[in-house]
C-alpha cells in the first residue's frame, strides 16, 4: 500500500514492492525487473537474491527439495539442513552402503575400503568388514577390519581374527 502516492511498503496483488538504489522511494511493479526475484511466500515483493532454501527460476524464487537448505536447483542440493546427508545432490536421513553420515559437512563420505558399511571414518568403525579384498574383524574389537591379522597381532580363522593372547 502506498502512502501519500508515492512511498509504497506493501503492494496489492497482482503487484510487487521493488526497493531500486536507483529510485526512491520504493515502488509497486507488475513484474520483478531483471535479477531480482518474485518472492515464493507470497508476501509481493522483488528479491535481489533468493534467500536460502529458495533458487532462481526466470523471474521466482522456488523452494529446494525437501530436507535441503541450499540449492541450484531443484534436483541439485549444495547443503543439507541439519539432520540430513549429502549424496550426489540429493539429502536424506540415512547415506546408502560404503559411506556413513558425517554430521559436521552434512554429507555422506566413503567408508574406509577395509569396511562394506560403516558408523564413520576408519577401519575401526566398520559394521560390517570387506571380505571380498580380505578384510576380518578382530575378535575383541568386532568394529575393526583388517587385511593382516598377523600384523595386527592375530591369527585368521575363517573370515575372524582371533586373539594370540590366552585368557
Amino acid at each position: 500500500m502506498c502512502q501519500s502516492g508515492t512511498t509504497c511498503d506493501l503492494c496489492k496483488p497482482p503487484y510487487y514492492l521493488y526497493s531500486s538504489p536507483n529510485f526512491s522511494p520504493d515502488q509497486c511493479v507488475l513484474s520483478c525487473p531483471k535479477y531480482s526475484y518474485t518472492d515464493a511466500s507470497g508476501y509481493g515483493y522483488c528479491a535481489p537474491i533468493c534467500p536460502n532454501p529458495l533458487f532462481p527460476v526466470g523471474n521466482a524464487c522456488i523452494h529446494c527439495a525437501s530436507n535441503c537448505g541450499i540449492c541450484t536447483s531443484l534436483t541439485d542440493c549444495v547443503e543439507c539442513d541439519s539432520g540430513y546427508f549429502l549424496y550426489q545432490g540429493v539429502c536424506g536421513a540415512t547415506c546408502p552402503a560404503g559411506y556413513y553420515g558425517d554430521s559436521s559437512s552434512k554429507s555422506c563420505q566413503p567408508c574406509d575400503s577395509n569396511c562394506l558399511t560403516c558408523t564413520g571414518a576408519g577401519a575401526t568403525s566398520c559394521i560390517l568388514c570387506n571380505t571380498a579384498i580380505g578384510a576380518y574383524p578382530l575378535e575383541d574389537l568386532p568394529s575393526t577390519c583388517v587385511t593382516d591379522c598377523e600384523a595386527a597381532g592375530y591369527y585368521q580363522v575363517g573370515a575372524l581374527c582371533k586373539s594370540t593372547s590366552v585368557s
